[in-house]
């Protein structure tokens, strides 16, 4: 955890070290001068490799204690393979969830990615629901892997749970805090049924910068045996997202849309380009997941059946070693950190005033810390509701 917060957005730093040295406790064993040794003279970390970073992490193992999470470092037997292959494993993870690591990535269960715009039109939300509900009928039942967002995100994260299937939802943000604070009682939802879970590669009191949602992406592509695109533009989160999965060597699956709508360009594009296979039906869908589908009746798109679907197993879903883990004191948890809503409205109110108002200025005329300002920035430009400019400019989006 302590070298998580020092390396977190070059992991492999991290990795490198305990590689080298044996154990990430061999790296605070040594003396300070060795430790920045180790790091060469003129590395941005020198000078971070203290004492009081690990006792910081001991603080935070203490808080995760007292909820329903857990730390899963990327040595542990625990730690999700999947995430292994990506270029830059997080050190570890955050886990916020009242099923132990063992059954919730060490089973034979495979992970599907839904993913999507956050401005889904309907059809794009029909479409999710259609697809993300015929796997009810599938054994075992896939874990579906979203990023708790608004529109394709929680429509997938809401239909799974509506029919019994796992889901895990990849934070941008520490699991102590959710965003968006609107998905509060999904995520609830997550951290107590069996087999969900809230996942973050980020420690306790992070806030949402726009960099965090643009780097969990990794997480959930790595994660799943498959990507299904649902609807989004040509760019966005979606579909970095997509481009990372088949990077990674995973599958690629996208609803093809109407030519000419916006929101269905980056589905068309990556079927041209034949990064992703066009899906157009759940039997299809299911059958190029590896599942045997026999039909039986109509399909889920009539609103009259379901198909009839055959244990299957997708490829690299093969059951993987966990290590045991109980927690009989854990109990349910219903506080999660709320933004500042207060604040967020006198921000709101000066820039709609103040067309183009900076940061700083938003931050003297408040009387508010810049970087908690950037943070709740971050939160209103992700809603849509404002906008920054590289110089740091607010406006409202019309």
């Amino acid at each position: 955890m302590a070298l998580g917060k020092v390396f977190g957005f070059e992991p492999r730093l991290a990795l490198t070290l305990v590689q080298n040295l044996g154990s990430a406790s061999a790296v605070f064993d040594l003396p300070h001068s060795r430790r920045d040794e180790l790091l060469g003279p003129y590395s941005k970390y020198k000078g971070q490799l203290t004492d009081r970073v690990l006792d910081a992490s001991a603080e935070e193992y203490e808080r995760l204690l007292r909820m329903n999470a857990y730390y899963l470092a990327y040595t542990e037997a625990s730690y999700p393979s999947a995430l292994k292959e990506a270029p830059d494993p997080p050190t570890g993870v955050y886990v916020r969830s009242t099923t132990p690591p063992n059954l919730l990535f060490g089973g034979r269960a495979p992970m599907l990615a839904v993913v999507g715009t956050r401005d889904a039109t309907p059809y794009g939300l029909q479409q999710c629901e259609r697809l993300v509900s015929a796997l009810e009928m599938v054994e075992p039942k896939p874990v579906i892997v979203s990023g708790l967002a608004f529109g394709i995100d929680i429509c997938a994260h809401r239909t799974a749970l509506r029919c019994g299937l796992p889901t895990l939802g990849v934070m941008a943000t520490g699991v102590d805090d959710i965003y968006p604070w609107r998905h509060r009682n999904d995520a609830l939802r997550m951290e107590m049924q069996p087999g969900c879970a809230l996942l973050s590669d980020y420690p306790l009191g992070t806030g949402a910068l726009a960099i965090h949602f643009i780097r969990r992406n990794r997480i959930i592509a790595a994660l799943s045996q498959a990507t299904l695109l649902v609807e989004s533009k040509e760019k966005g989160g979606g579909m970095i997202t997509a481009r990372l999965a088949f990077d990674y060597g995973r599958d690629v699956y996208a609803v093809p849309g109407r030519v000419g709508d916006v929101r269905s360009q980056g589905c068309n594009r990556l079927i041209a380009e034949r990064v992703a296979e066009a899906v157009y039906s759940p039997e299809q869908w299911l059958s190029s997941l590896g599942f045997e589908v026999r039909r039986s009746g109509s399909t889920p798109a009539s609103g009259q059946g379901k198909p009839e679907v055959s244990t299957g197993v997708m490829p690299g879903s093969a059951e993987r070693p966990g290590l045991a883990f109980s927690r009989s004191d854990a109990v349910p948890s219903t506080a999660f950190s709320r933004p500042d809503t207060e604040l967020c409205a006198r921000m709101l109110a000066l820039i709609r005033e103040e067309c183009g108002i900076t940061l700083e200025q938003l931050a003297t005329r408040l009387g508010c810390p810049e970087v908690k300002l950037s943070s709740l920035a971050a939160l209103l430009e992700a809603d849509g509701l404002i906008c920054v400019d590289l110089l740091r400019r607010c406006r409202i989006n019309s």
